[in-house]
C-alpha cells in the first residue's frame, strides 16, 4: 500500500489548484468570469432574470430614450402653421426623453478558510478549482441580491454591511408607487393595487412583469388559491405550482423581508419587469488563496465590485406592510 498523504500536502495540493483558477494577479479568466455569473444568476430568483452589465473599470453610462407624450394627433392638409404659429407648431411637437444611467461599481470583499475536512472530500475531484468557484457564486449570489432588493443607505441597523452602501430596488420604488397595506391580511387586491400603481404605458406587456414577493406571501397566496371551489383545490399546496396573479407570475424571493411588524408575519411585494433591474458587475473578479500552516486552513480572498440600478423607476411598485395569514392564523 503507498504512503498516505499527509495533511500538509494536500493543502499545498488544495493552494495549486486554486492557482490554476486565475492567472494574472487572481483574476478571473473570460471563461471563468462567464461561468461565475452564469453560477450566481441561476440560483437567485431574481438575479436569474436580470439585465447584467459588465462594467470595465468600474463605470459605464447607459443610454435611456423614450416618448412619454402622445405622438398621433389629427392630420392638417396643407398645415402652415410652422410659419403663422410656429411657438404652437413646436409645441405640439412629441418629443423624446434623453437621458443616461451611471453604473458605477462598488467594491465588495469576502473571505472563507477551507478547513481540512472538506479538502479531504473534495482534493482528488479533478474539477476541485471549479467547485470552489461554484462554493463562491452560490454564496455571493445570496448577498449580492440581498444587497440589490434591501439596500438602505440610511438604516443604521445595516452600518458596516454591504446592504449599507447604496439604496436597493425597494428603497428606489417612488412614493406614488409604493401602497402601504395597513398591517391588513394578505388579498388578491394587493396586487392590483401594485400593478394600478404603475402609468399605463407601462402595463402594456403586464404578463412580462414578476411579482417578486416574500415566501410568507407566497404561501398565504396558495392559500387562497386553494380554497376555490375549483378543480385545482389542493394542488397549491401540494404541488410546485407556477403562481400567477392576473397574468403576472408571481415569485418568492428568499431576500424579500418576511418577517416585519410586531408579528414577525409581514411581508412585501415588489412588482417589477425583470429586465428594468439592472446589476453591473465588474469584469475583473479577484480569487486568491493563502496557505495558512496554523489554521491547518486554505483562506480564500474573494473580492469584487458591483452595482444595482433601475432604468426606469416609474415601472416598478410595491406593497408594504402586508400581514400573511395562515391557516386561519
Amino acid at each position: 500500500m503507498g504512503k498516505p498523504i499527509s495533511t500538509e500536502a494536500l493543502l499545498q495540493k488544495a493552494a495549486v489548484a486554486v492557482n490554476d483558477i486565475t492567472s494574472g494577479g487572481g483574476v478571473l479568466q473570460p471563461e471563468q468570469l462567464d461561468q461565475f455569473l452564469r453560477i450566481t444568476q441561476v440560483s437567485q430568483a431574481i438575479l436569474r432574470e436580470a439585465r447584467v452589465e459588465v462594467v470595465s473599470r468600474g463605470q459605464k453610462l447607459l443610454d435611456r430614450t423614450g416618448m412619454t407624450s402622445r405622438f398621433l394627433r389629427p392630420g392638417v392638409e396643407d398645415n402652415t402653421t410652422q410659419w403663422t404659429n410656429p411657438s404652437a407648431y413646436f409645441a405640439a411637437e412629441s418629443k423624446p426623453t434623453l437621458g443616461v444611467i451611471r453604473l458605477a461599481t462598488q467594491k465588495m470583499d469576502g473571505t472563507a478558510a477551507v478547513s481540512w475536512e472538506t479538502l479531504q472530500r473534495n482534493i482528488e475531484k479533478a474539477n476541485f478549482a471549479d467547485t470552489l468557484v461554484e462554493i463562491m457564486a452560490e454564496r455571493a449570489a445570496f448577498d449580492l441580491e440581498d444587497f440589490g432588493v434591501n439596500g438602505d443607505t440610511t438604516n443604521g441597523d445595516y452600518t458596516g454591511t454591504i446592504l449599507k452602501m447604496q439604496d436597493g430596488f425597494l428603497k428606489k420604488v417612488p412614493a406614488s408607487h409604493t401602497i402601504d397595506y395597513g398591517h391588513a391580511a394578505f388579498n388578491k387586491n394587493a396586487f392590483v393595487q401594485c400593478i394600478n400603481s404603475i402609468p399605463a404605458r407601462f402595463r402594456r406587456n403586464i404578463s412580462e412583469f414578476r411579482f417578486y414577493v416574500s415566501h410568507g406571501i407566497e404561501m398565504a397566496y396558495r392559500d387562497v388559491l386553494a380554497t376555490r371551489g375549483t378543480v385545482g383545490g389542493d394542488v397549491w399546496q401540494t404541488e410546485d405550482g407556477s403562481l400567477k396573479a392576473y397574468g403576472v407570475p408571481v415569485i418568492g424571493v428568499d431576500s424579500m423581508p418576511n418577517e416585519l411588524g410586531t408579528g414577525a408575519n409581514e411581508g412585501v411585494i415588489f412588482l417589477a419587469h425583470p429586465k428594468n433591474l439592472i446589476w453591473a458587475v465588474e469584469d475583473e473578479i479577484r480569487i486568491l488563496d493563502e496557505f495558512n500552516k496554523t489554521r491547518d486552513s486554505l483562506v480564500l480572498f474573494f473580492h469584487a465590485s458591483v452595482d444595482c440600478a433601475v432604468e426606469e423607476v416609474n415601472a416598478i411598485a410595491k406593497c408594504i406592510n402586508v400581514k400573511w395569514n395562515l391557516g386561519g392564523s
